[in-house]
């Protein structure tokens, strides 16, 4: 049985655009998923945080490579996949993982720029469009967010 789910978080490297030998086109890439709150002396901590590797396909793994780059706050939502493996030291670990539907740049400390892409024959561009990012690297401020739950 596989889930839906949608994480916000930010993407931990640069994407690199591979194609299957069959000429489809993917992206692997992870989101970091993390808290911050305000400490008893009123600054700000990080807590923990989780990673998600995720992966794109076909057209949006092309509009992905090319709009967004490591750093960038992004809203992500797929089916979630697990796998288990053993690591370096024997001990067994599951990985978790979303195969993307949607992604997209999340608009609480970034603008952004839409352009279509072309229409192809016979096709459509309902759902096709790049994403140009402006990244804000503004702090939350104590009046907008207090890093409580909403």
């Amino acid at each position: 049985m596989s889930a839906s789910i949608t994480v916000v978080g930010s993407i931990g490297k640069d994407p690199e655009i591979k194609f299957f030998d069959s000429g489809k086109a993917f992206v692997n890439f992870s989101v970091a998923v993390g808290s911050r709150k305000k400490d008893e002396n009123g600054n700000w901590v990080d807590g923990d945080t989780s990673w998600f590797d995720c992966t794109v396909y076909d057209v949006q793994a092309e509009n992905f490579a090319n709009s967004l780059t490591k750093g960038t706050r992004v809203v992500v939502t797929g089916t979630q996949t697990q796998r288990k493996y053993t690591d370096k030291d024997g001990n067994e670990r599951t990985a978790y993982g979303i195969r993307v539907d949607e992604v997209a740049v999340s608009l609480r400390w970034a603008t952004v720029a839409v352009s279509k892409n072309a229409k192809p024959e016979g096709g459509s561009t309902s759902g096709n469009a790049t994403q140009t990012v402006a990244q804000k690297p503004a702090a939350p401020s104590d009046d907008f967010y207090n890093g409580e739950p909403f």
